[in-house]
């Protein structure tokens, strides 16, 4: 039948034998060493004020996967493959889709960084994540499944060609992705296609970078278009010149050296560097001492986003990406591009039920001298030495009478037809002249008809042009001075995830000063609608639609009366619902969706034809609509129509190859062996549950029955037993309805995460069944906490009303108390309730300890909580580097470094401070044993300071301000056993050591005068004092934060007056410093060196 042929061949092949000019698509097992990885967090992670790549980090309903090892076992992966002629890719799905390596057949070299260990780290949203090949980060960055399976599949195409299909459906927005990587039989070039699909009624956010991973050394550069005038930091707050930056860039000064950021060498420290306003399709980069690189290449309309992101090659980096992430591998650097972004975090907007897509394409170079301009197709350079100049040019498929030509000022002076292939580059040396500037030269790369695949001229950049202004943090909603300006902050906020501002404070401020404004009513009733908060949605919503209507005024922008009907539809409200609908269609944007909505409710009243008309006009408004067009396909099968049902299926099909639904339509259409459909699904709970839910809103409530039924057959999971509950409930079946709710309740909470508003029907009805079942409520609290956390609270505190046992309850509500209410005392007692039912949890006392630290509790009293618990304490970093803390703190420094240097600390993007820890735990334990007068055990604390341990997976830091302190105590104690020669020495290194402002800059002034007492260090220790002051402050600028909860208003202050105490100390004026140091420590009693101080005066 010609239809079945029309369906993409999925494929699973067993190794083969390789036909030149044909690409193969297989897979095979793959053993790779693994570090692995302990069992995720039992814990849900909410939503906090927590910074994550620069916004805001969301985890729940995923669970924390953070929990490193050091053990290393043999893996078998499934591991997928392509190649042709030219290249050979491997792709891992159980590691997020992650593209592994691909090699250029023409020479063996790597396009991309080959790792040949899995070795996480600390990186990823939810933890873990490794380096290496190529990573998909769609809709956020470091997605929190970049280190789970996602689904895939294997398609030959018609042409030839084959594709690996990867992606999945997330759960934050529950929109989908896919991720094609094609081969073709002539081209060596990998393509790329990329769709991001909103198939949900709401508006989304998103973001799209690809973390393409190169192998580099000290031969290795970065090339950026020649139209590159700058180089930009995240969030767009510092520039530089590209690619001799003349400036200071991101508050490192040595950037400002006529430094060349195109090197990876000239990079001391980890850095990104995006391009300012890309202007053509390329970016990559080349290894001068193997003579190859990497080529990527897009329509830079679309695939706007170029950068490059590196460690570095200093200490701190190299521990890095040699040593934390791989065995034997190392170093790399990331070149990264974005489509429909261009820096991070840069969101764009999509519609709702809208596809974006974009086309990349890479490959390897080799032989060029670098990289100056090129395409999909090929790629050229030019390099001049010693009045000679090198013609180099790259072919990503076989080209017979192509042309070089090459220009001096305007004249050519080469002229040649070749032939050319991916294994056949052209090189050609011609002499110029001394006198000629690189930038009278060009050399143009055609193919046979005359179009251009590379034109490379290089320009002169003005190294005093003006850089383009940078961000600024967004002001507090009462200063920003007008109504406009504060609807876009708190809409850019909303774009932006931004994590330490609430985009819903200055929508209020705003109807605080126009409570009729349009916009911001709109905007505040889709916040509540997408929540569930379907009668607060309607006020606003109704609200929003005054003014726009005003006169009976059919308004031009619909998007308050689309949210408006979708409000009516999910409160039941049908009529309702489709006049507004239907009003709202007549807008272009809502019209497909309204249409899709419309269509819904038709099944639901079992209006077939009225269905297929409203979604005909989903369709022709947007064709694109896949969400439109399974449900066309699942009604004309069930009209019987099943010739135009299988075309709805095919058109989807061919553009989402993993599309569960439509491979679901096309198993019921005799098109799909179940067995493919099986694969597609992975066994996993969720995915079924998420196509059950889509059939039954779309109101086929048989199809979503047999597919719950075939996940329950396949795994015992709760949320599967539940539907099943409420399935059978509505078809009347009352004893098994009640058979399935008693089943979901008996089975384990762990691990079981709901987070779809459908699913708060299915709970109401459980509590029917079972009034008062505490793990219905837990659910149901879980479900509600990041949308309606009032109504959350509410639903646990009956859970623990029903079993006053329930520990992650008693947590839940501590987190709640903490986070949303404010009421550390509420929390406390909520931690508390749950450490005492289960103590095995290590992160109940990380949580507790931080709800103690907020309400400035007494140290010794969170030192035995942690102490009494510390085998649960010391399985998780957090809680344990809390528990050194405290034991710092109270003095007793030798169980602190005992941990110290005993225990696996995994290493974790964005947390630096343990090597603090330790100087701490070292400078205090030190400090006690020379006032106990052991100055050799003092001497051993003091020279341990300096030290680096293995276990702590940490690299010696450049110009540590801390040296100052490290070395004069060290001074100290050679002092007191007489050993003078030393003694200065290490002074004279205290008293060298750059501490700028900082409080150290104490202990170089004290060094300062032990060599010379009439050293004039005033001015240090007023510098000290006036740093202190000025940051003195009310309110904490968290905006720019990359990662982590950003510093408190107590840290700050206590810090700042620490500062002060310092300073004033190295004036000589102690009843000051005392005074600046009992304040620190009445602001935060764990101040350490405050109380220090204070208790050693």
């Amino acid at each position: 039948m010609k239809r079945a042929i029309l369906f993409f061949v999925a494929v699973v092949m067993a190794v083969s034998v390789y036909a030149e000019g044909k690409v193969r698509i297989w897979s095979e097992p793959l053993e790779l060493p693994t570090y692995e990885l302990g069992a995720p967090e039992k814990a849900p992670s909410f939503s906090r004020n927590f910074a994550f790549q620069r916004a805001r980090r969301s985890v729940y309903p995923l669970a924390m996967n953070d929990n490193i090892t050091e053990n290393r076992q043999m893996h078998t992966y499934n591991a997928l493959y392509l190649e042709n002629d030219y290249v050979k890719l491997c792709v891992l799905p159980e590691i997020g889709g992650r593209l592994f390596y691909a090699v250029d057949k023409t020479n063996g070299y790597d396009i991309f960084y080959h790792q040949h260990v899995i070795k996480p780290a600390n990186v990823g949203m939810t933890g873990a994540w490794i380096s290496g090949g190529v990573e998909w980060n769609v809709f956020h960055h470091h997605r929190g499944t970049s280190q789970l399976p996602v689904d895939y599949k294997l398609v030959e195409n018609e042409d030839g060609s084959a594709t690996i299909w990867v992606g999945e459906t997330e759960y934050r927005h529950r929109m989908s992705w896919a991720i094609g990587m094609t081969l073709y039989p002539d081209k060596s070039y990998i393509e790329i296609t990329g769709r991001m699909i909103n198939r949900t009624p709401n508006t989304n956010s998103i973001l799209y970078w690809s973390n393409v991973a190169t192998s580099v050394n000290d031969d290795y550069q970065i090339f950026f278009p020649q139209s590159t005038e700058f180089g930009v930091y995240h969030a767009k707050n510092s520039f530089c010149h590209y690619p001799i930056s003349h400036e200071p860039f991101t508050d490192k000064e040595y950037y400002a050296d006529d430094l060349d950021v195109s090197w990876w060498k000239n990079h001391k420290e980890p850095n990104s560097i995006f391009i300012w306003n890309h202007k053509k399709d390329f970016l990559g980069g080349y290894d001068h001492g193997r003579k190859a690189g990497t080529m990527l290449c897009g329509d830079h309309n679309v695939v706007k986003g170029g950068k490059f992101w590196l460690w570095g090659p200093g200490k701190y980096g190299a521990k890095w990406d040699c040593e934390v992430l791989t065995d034997n591998d190392g170093p790399y650097c990331e070149l990264m591009v974005g489509a429909y972004s261009d820096n991070q975090p840069d969101y764009s907007w999509i519609n709702p039920f809208e596809v974006k897509e974009f086309s990349k394409y890479w490959y390897g170079v080799r032989d060029l001298g670098g990289i100056g301009d090129g395409c999909e197709r090929g790629a050229v350079n030019f390099t001049l030495e010693n009045g000679r100049v090198t013609l180099a040019a790259n072919a990503t498929e076989v080209m017979v009478g192509a042309s070089i030509r090459f220009e001096v000022k305007g004249r050519e002076v080469f002229s040649r037809s070749i032939d050319i292939a991916p294994d056949k580059p052209f090189s050609e040396q011609i002499k110029v002249g001394r006198d000629i500037d690189v930038t009278d030269m060009r050399l143009v790369f055609a193919d046979s008809a005359g179009n251009v695949i590379g034109d490379f001229q290089p320009v002169k950049k003005d190294p005093f042009s003006k850089a383009p202004e940078t961000v600024k943090p967004t002001p507090a909603p009462e200063d920003i001075a007008n109504l406009e300006e504060l609807y876009f902050a708190a809409l850019r906020l909303k774009q932006f995830h931004q994590a330490h501002l609430d985009y819903i404070d200055y929508f209020e401020e705003a109807l605080r000063r126009d409570s009729m404004d349009t916009r911001t009513n709109t905007q505040v009733g889709i916040h509540y609608r997408e929540r569930g908060d379907y009668d607060r949605a309607l006020k606003y919503l109704r609200r929003a639609t005054q003014r726009q209507m005003f006169g009976y005024t059919r308004p031009a922008d619909c998007e308050a009366l689309y949210n408006l009907g979708l409000t009516l539809k999910a409160l039941g409200r049908y009529e309702d619902a489709k006049d507004t609908l239907n009003r709202a269609a007549w807008s272009y944007t809502y019209t497909s969706p309204a249409m899709y909505e419309l269509a819904q409710i038709d099944v639901a009243e079992g209006n077939y034809g009225l269905a297929l008309s409203h979604l005909g006009k989903a369709l022709t408004y947007n064709a694109a609509n896949y969400s439109a067009e399974n449900l066309r396909a699942t009604v004309l099968r069930r009209l019987g129509r099943t010739d135009e049902a299988s075309e709805s299926v095919e058109r989807v099909l061919a553009l989402d190859p993993i599309n569960a639904y439509a491979s679901y339509e096309a198993v019921q259409l005799g098109h799909m062996p179940k067995e493919e459909f099986l694969r597609l699904m992975r066994g996993q709970a969720e995915s079924y549950l998420e196509l059950a839910v889509q059939y039954l809103n779309n109101g086929f409530a048989e199809e979503s029955v047999e597919i719950l039924q075939n996940a329950d057959a396949l795994v015992q999971y709760p949320t599967v037993k539940y539907y099943l509950g409420y399935m059978s409930d509505a078809a009347g079946k009352r004893d098994d309805a009640a058979r399935y709710f008693t089943e979901a309740v008996s089975l384990p909470t762990d691990y079981c995460f709901p987070f779809r508003l459908e699913t708060l029907h299915v709970y109401d009805k459980a509590l029917e069944y079972m009034p008062d079942n505490a793990v219905t409520y837990y659910y149901k609290g879980n479900l509600l906490y990041d949308k309606q956390p009032d109504a959350a609270i509410a639903a646990w505190k009956k859970c623990v009303d029903s079993d006053p046992g329930f520990a992650m309850a008693w947590r839940n509500l501590g987190w709640a108390y903490k986070f949303h209410v404010k009421d550390m005392a509420e929390a406390a007692s909520c931690y508390e309730k749950a450490v005492a039912l289960d103590s095995s949890q290590a992160i109940f006392f990380d949580e507790l300890d931080e709800v103690y630290e907020t309400m400035n509790a007494d140290v010794e009293k969170r030192l035995k909580v942690l102490v009494d618990n510390h085998e649960t304490v010391c399985r998780r970093y957090a809680p344990l580097v809390r528990e050194i803390r405290m034991l710092t703190l109270c003095g007793r420094c030798d169980e602190a470094l005992g941990y110290l240097n005993t225990c696996f600390f995994s290493r974790q993007e964005g947390v630096d401070d343990l090597h603090d820890v330790h100087v701490d735990a070292c400078i205090v334990g030190g400090l006690n044993a020379l006032k106990s007068g052991d100055a050799k055990k003092a001497l051993e604390f003091f020279l341990s300071a300096d030290d680096y341990p293995e276990n702590q997976c940490l690299s010696r830091i450049d110009n540590y301000k801390r040296d100052a302190q490290i070395f004069y105590c060290t001074a100290l104690a050679y002092e007191a056993l007489g050993q003078k020669s030393k003694a200065v020495a290490a002074f004279r290194r205290a008293a060298a050591v750059d501490t700028g402002t900082s409080d150290y800059g104490y202990y170089k002034a004290l060094a300062m005068k032990r060599l010379d007492p009439n050293a004039d260090t005033d001015a240090l220790c007023r510098s000290i004092v006036a740093d202190g002051e000025s940051r003195i402050t009310d309110f904490v600028q968290n905006y720019f934060v990359s990662f982590g909860p950003g510093k408190t208003l107590q840290q700050v202050n206590s810090a700042a007056w620490c500062s002060m105490g310092y300073g004033y100390l190295g004036l000589g004026d102690k009843a000051k410093a005392s005074e600046c140091f009992a304040k620190a420590r009445e602001i935060k009693a764990d101040n350490l060196w405050a109380v220090y101080m204070l208790d050693n005066d």
